[in-house]
């Protein structure tokens, strides 16, 4: 599965995505020189494909329920355990709405204007919340790295320091004997 921008509003903005099949039609090429809209219909997921995407991973996650009854992993159930999750744990109903696609009423959308780099520190404040994976290795990841370079640095600013002060005070020592330094 790929995404790639196709919508369009009237000064020629992306807006949106169309989530798109790896494998297109032989016949996209030909109908696209015509009529592009067309051509992205052979394109996008349909229903079939995005109900086995849901399939598979309920399989992987071995929750697969007997025929004729509803999987636990399906896109409702992944909206309400993200919309309950970020509100649980302390963001604001309207970063909420606004991250689940909902729409924003008048007012604040004649005057909110979404800061993407403000909005992803933010999501990635909730991660560790979102995160359904029993086992993490923080060690691996970037930030993590970042903090133990920065340790390690500061260990050995910390022990030249030490040594320095040491030095320091057996200097003032000898001073106050009023040794001469050789």
């Amino acid at each position: 599965m790929l995404k790639q921008r196709v919508e369009y509003d009237k000064r020629g903005k992306a807006t949106g995505y169309i989530f798109i099949c790896r494998a297109v039609p032989s016949q996209y090429i030909e109908i696209r020189k015509t009529n592009v809209r067309e051509a992205e219909e052979l394109r996008k997921l349909d229903t079939h494909t995005i109900q086995k995407i849901y399939r598979e991973l309920n399989e992987r996650a071995r929750m697969s329920s007997p025929y004729g009854e509803r999987n636990l992993v399906r896109s409702h159930n992944l909206r309400k355990f993200f919309n309950s999750t970020l509100l649980a744990n302390g963001c604001d109903i309207f970063t909420t709405d606004f991250m689940m696609g909902h729409k924003i009423d008048s007012t604040r959308d004649a005057y909110f204007r979404a800061d993407p780099k403000a909005l992803r520190e933010k999501y990635e404040n909730y991660i560790p919340y979102l995160t359904i994976q029993k086992e993490i290795d923080i060690s691996e990841s970037p930030e993590f790295i970042k903090l133990k370079s920065e340790n390690e640095v500061l260990a050995r600013e910390t022990a030249k320091a030490t040594v320095e002060r040491v030095e320091i005070q057996n200097l003032k020592k000898r001073i106050k004997k009023g040794k001469r330094f050789t």
